[in-house]
């Protein structure tokens, strides 16, 4: 291929251009200019595919307005899907030619190039299109025009890389501040209830998690205790339990138990949630004296220890999960007493489920001999001390769910 040094130049300028410019609505145009310079044209359009409409658009088109067409038509969308440069000396006499836009414009198309626009992996992005030579186009200028169509290619793909990570890094963002916020939502502090040594924490297995917890103390003295796990792990899970948190500190009274509470937010998310949203959710009201006062929503086992001299009994949930059915299926548990010693372990799936290399799970029999050999100790040493056996357990590994923990124990 023989180059004159005009032609090298604009080349070159392109090259340049294309290198330091990643604005397409500014690049294009002038990569469409230059086109025309270097093959000595009347006019030149890059197409790039609307996938929304099926159709090539003329994100760029020297000497004429913006042309769209379904991409199984004309010359452009046969090069478009296979991929092979055409060199039409005659327009007219191709019937694969597209007349409507002559028709339209009263332009009257003589030859002309149509070379795909390839990417770095050789797949069809666009089309550029080279019209009328002064003295018709050769093979050389077909060559010349997918030189130029190969430049183009790259630094398409080059764009879409570059927005790639811009959305990848705000999106990033965005899931860094959901978890901000999500960690704000935490308790700051426990209630101080003398009586009482409480204590909870809580690890998503992504940047946002489907679990939360609270501690707050109702009006009348007794310590809430809610664990709440949403179905999966993310974004949409955080947002769920979010609003399963806000709904229950807001109907939380005095007069009403915990089942009537959660059949109440059962209720509200059910008019808004699919049921593959369902959530499981504990609720605890816990007095000074140790009155028990609780009910689940499909989240079990509940660990009871009653004394610190009795064992560990699992209690299994006492109604369905949220957002499982719209009807209140909750119920309350009998109320029972803990008595100095006795503590309530709430825990999600997260931890008792936790694979071990083999893929084998630390299951509710380790987890009960697991806190039986701490019962003495207070609340926080025996959350670090489980924390350290499912993370050994589970070989130090990301948690493959989101893990989360309260304990409370009664003191005297």
């Amino acid at each position: 291929m023989s180059l004159s040094s005009d032609q090298l130049t604009h080349l070159l300028d392109l090259s340049r251009v294309l290198a330091i410019t990643l604005d397409l609505e500014s690049l294009l145009p002038r990569a469409a200019r230059i086109t025309c310079q270097v093959l000595g044209c009347e006019r030149a359009s890059v197409y790039f595919l609307d996938e929304s409409t099926h159709e090539l658009w003329t994100q760029v088109a020297i000497g004429t307005d913006p042309i769209r067409l379904d991409y199984r038509t004309g010359l452009a969308g046969h090069v478009f899907q296979t991929g092979e440069s055409v060199w039409t000396p005659d327009a007219y006499a191709d019937p694969r030619f597209n007349r409507a836009v002559d028709e339209q414009t009263g332009f009257r198309t003589r030859d002309l190039l149509t070379v795909p626009i390839l990417d770095l992996d050789r797949c069809p992005v666009g089309v550029l299109q080279a019209i009328n030579h002064r003295d018709g186009f050769s093979r050389t200028h077909l060559d010349l025009c997918q030189l130029l169509a190969d430049q183009i290619g790259v630094v398409v793909q080059r764009h879409r890389l570059h927005e790639q990570v811009i959305e990848s890094v705000r999106i990033r963002h965005e899931m860094e501040l959901a978890a901000q916020v999500q960690t704000e939502l935490l308790p700051r502090e426990v209630p101080a209830i003398t009586t009482l040594d409480v204590a909870g924490w809580s690890v998503p297995a992504s940047v946002t998690g489907g679990d939360c917890y609270d501690l707050w103390q109702l009006n009348d003295g007794r310590l809430a205790m809610l664990l709440a796990d949403a179905a999966g792990h993310g974004m949409a899970a955080a947002m769920v339990v979010a609003q399963v948190r806000s709904l229950i500190r807001v109907l939380t009274t005095d007069t009403l138990s915990p089942a009537d509470v959660l059949n109440k937010v059962n209720a509200r998310l059910s008019e808004d949630l699919s049921p593959n949203r369902f959530v499981t959710a504990v609720l605890v009201y816990l007095s000074s004296t140790g009155e028990v006062e609780m009910a689940s929503a499909g989240h079990g086992p509940i660990l009871v220890s009653s004394s610190g001299d009795s064992v560990f009994e699992q209690w299994n949930a006492s109604g369905l999960p949220l957002v499982v059915d719209p009807e209140s299926t909750v119920q309350n548990y009998p109320i029972f007493h803990l008595q100095p010693g006795g503590q309530i372990v709430l825990v999600s799936d997260g931890i008792f489920e936790a694979p071990s290399r083999s893929g084998e799970q630390l299951g509710t029999q380790r987890l009960e001999t697991i806190l039986g050999s701490q019962t003495n100790r207070p609340a926080d040493q025996q959350i670090a001390h489980l924390r350290q056996i499912v993370r050994t357990w589970s070989d130090r590994t990301t948690p493959k769910d989101d893990q989360t923990i309260i304990i409370a124990r009664r003191t005297r």
